[in-house]
């Protein structure tokens, strides 16, 4: 889709709000643009490891303070437009030309000392193509969340890295199992000690997985995990099993169960995005979440 732009030179990024979110404070934000040509033919081959998507090395086009505008809310999430305060545009301090392939634009972005915005989302578009998550059951414990264990539909692609999230206690040590297929008859856990519990998956592969946060003071933390699916037709419409274990000081607990279907269909938007948050010491890390057919709204400033 990038072909008429082909022996041009790529001189500035604009980037669109979504029009969907709350008033927008004004701000700033540290932002480091890099361009370069993906070292492979397809997106299909993108990779939820920022370094195997892009050429080194690659050119650096920006790297400044932007300045966040303050937007008022907006009566419908398309109701943004290309002009301010609705847009934020980064001229280049080095052309890009671009002679085709793989365009991976990458931005690392951090608030400017001072800076007073929360936070400044950019719009998405999407082709809409989505898995299904089915909930097995309820889980049992100290935490009274329903359902424990969730994911996002939208992330069950082929290609894409879902993050499988359950909502646990602070305290506890968290073990993600998977299977290919349910137990047909689920196990009461009683006999062993965890009255009110269910075993609707005897695990395939365990995964133990960190409890991070003690939100609100409450004792309760959440674990996460990121599951990428390869991509390729045998993942299409492909099915797992889902369900989390818990060892607590109060004793054994288990989330519900989970059906993940992922879409049968394959993306396409002729895209693909990677994103991550800072890690604890404030480093980005190697790697992120790659959803597949989705990405910025973006206008790109030729010469």
């Amino acid at each position: 889709m990038l072909g008429p732009i082909t022996g041009r030179t790529i001189d500035r990024l604009t980037l669109r709000r979504d029009g969907a979110s709350p008033p927008l404070m004004r701000g700033q934000s540290r932002l480091k643009v890099s361009i370069s040509v993906a070292p492979f033919a397809s997106i299909d081959e993108a990779s939820p490891r920022f370094a195997e998507n892009r050429t080194e090395p690659a050119v650096i086009v920006f790297d400044a303070t932007v300045n966040l505008p303050a937007a008022p809310r907006l009566p419908h999430r398309n109701a943004a437009g290309w002009t301010a305060p609705d847009v934020v545009t980064i001229p280049f301090s080095t052309g890009f030309r671009y002679d085709g392939g793989v365009l991976c634009i990458e931005l690392e972005g951090e608030p400017a000392p001072g800076n007073t915005s929360t936070w400044w989302p950019i719009d998405c578009e999407s082709d809409g193509i989505q898995g299904t998550r089915t909930v097995i059951g309820q889980g049992c414990g100290p935490v009274p969340a329903t359902p424990s264990a969730t994911v996002a539909e939208r992330s069950l692609r082929a290609g894409a890295t879902p993050e499988l999230l359950h909502v646990t206690t602070s305290d506890a040590a968290s073990l993600l199992g998977l299977a290919i297929q349910p137990l047909s008859v689920p196990i009461d856990l009683t006999p062993f000690g965890a009255p009110g519990c269910v075993l609707h998956v005897a695990p395939d592969v365990a995964v133990p997985v960190g409890v991070r946060g003690n939100h609100l003071g409450r004792g309760i933390g959440s674990a996460r995990c990121a599951l990428h699916i390869p991509n390729g037709p045998a993942s299409l419409g492909a099915t797992l099993y889902v369900q989390w274990f818990d060892a607590t000081p109060q004793g054994l607990a288990v989330s519900n169960g989970l059906r993940l279907d992922v879409a049968a269909a394959p993306a396409w938007l002729d895209a693909a995005m990677v994103s991550s948050v800072p890690v604890a010491s404030g480093a980005l890390p190697d790697s992120g979440r790659l959803d597949v057919g989705v990405m910025p709204v973006v206008q790109l400033g030729l010469q």
